[in-house]
């Protein structure tokens, strides 16, 4: 297993049958270093979040600088820790727990949303995530708030099947 590295004070508690971290965007989870090659092949990434508003830059898992992060309610993703490629372009309800996903396939990036493959057209630069391997992190002072339930990482890329599967049985 790994484990990560808790800075601040997120709230460990139950919500919905579901044993969860809230974060108050002061505090974070770094992870493990050693989880950093694995940007270097195919991956997953998976977590269920709820949110309580539209944060600015939000970042919920990265890995060496890629992952699935938020701009201002809107889900994405980062390729290389400075760029956001893609944002789904309708924001994500407040208070309603989403399952979002990412996986990357070569150099083919997909992000899902509840099972959904989404695609958008939204784009941003200079996050300054470039190495950072953790869970609730975002760009500068911009930490998550909300909640995070159910973080997965694999060294494949899912099927899209594999996908809605997870996301039925989560």
């Amino acid at each position: 297993s790994n484990n990560g590295t808790i800075t601040g004070n997120p709230v460990h508690q139950t919500i919905n049958a579901r044993d969860v971290l809230t974060f108050d965007g002061n505090d974070y989870v770094t992870l493990p270093a050693s989880l950093n090659t694995i940007t270097d092949g195919d991956y997953t990434m998976s977590a269920w979040v709820k949110i309580p508003s539209h944060n600015d830059y939000p970042g919920i898992v990265t890995i060496n600088g890629q992952g699935i992060l938020m701009f201002q309610g809107q889900v994405g993703y980062m390729t290389n820790g400075n760029n956001v490629v893609n944002y789904v372009g309708n924001s994500l309800s407040t208070n309603q727990w989403y399952h979002v996903l990412l996986t990357k396939s070569d150099s083919t990036y997909s992000l899902y949303v509840d099972g959904v493959l989404k695609s958008g057209s939204g784009s941003d630069a200079g996050w300054g995530l470039s190495g950072v391997t953790a869970i609730a992190r975002g760009y500068s002072t911009y930490q998550f708030n909300g909640s995070i339930d159910d973080v997965r990482i694999w060294n494949r890329a899912l099927s899209a099947s594999e996908v809605a599967t997870l996301h039925s049985t989560t």
